[in-house]
């Protein structure tokens, strides 16, 4: 009976100081027990993943803290323009086009310059933030509200 005790105060011990699902081990870290997601990990994970894809994160951006409608995305032929990556993308029920450039690509720096970018449609009017190149928003309805969410970015 006092082994049983003995072995038993601890883990009473522990469930008292923790809350249901989680534990702190001997580094202070916290582990999750009961495999039970907080509410909140969901969205940091997707944030996480999102830094990994920033074409993503900003299409995250537009959506969600900018509040456009985020509809189908269409091919680009990135690669042409000397972009990683980069597609159309319905805001609104217009396109737009998003390009990903490596960090000291020129285009980068000629686009700052000149304001413009040569792409499969010809030369279009075009802003940079960061890596991300957006083109293509120049004749859509919320252009001034697009390009002001592309740099809150």
């Amino acid at each position: 009976m006092k082994k049983t005790l003995l072995y038993a105060a601890p883990l009473l011990l522990l469930a008292a100081c923790g809350d249901e699902n989680n534990v702190n081990n001997h580094d202070g870290e916290e582990n999750n027990i009961n495999n039970v997601e907080p509410e909140n990990e969901s969205e940091e994970n997707e944030q996480a993943a999102d830094s990994d894809d920033p074409l993503a994160a900003m299409e995250a951006h537009l959506e969600g803290e900018e509040g456009f409608d985020i509809g189908e995305t269409s091919d680009r032929d990135y690669e042409s323009i000397g972009a990683e990556q980069g597609y159309g993308l319905e805001l609104d029920g217009e396109e737009i086009d998003l390009y990903l450039f490596e960090p000291d690509h020129d285009t980068l720096s000629d686009v700052e310059d000149s304001g413009m970018i040569d792409t499969e449609d010809g030369e279009q009017e075009a802003e940079v933030n960061g890596e991300i190149v957006l083109t293509g928003y120049e004749d859509h309805p919320e252009a001034d509200r697009i390009s002001t969410a592309f740099h809150t970015y």
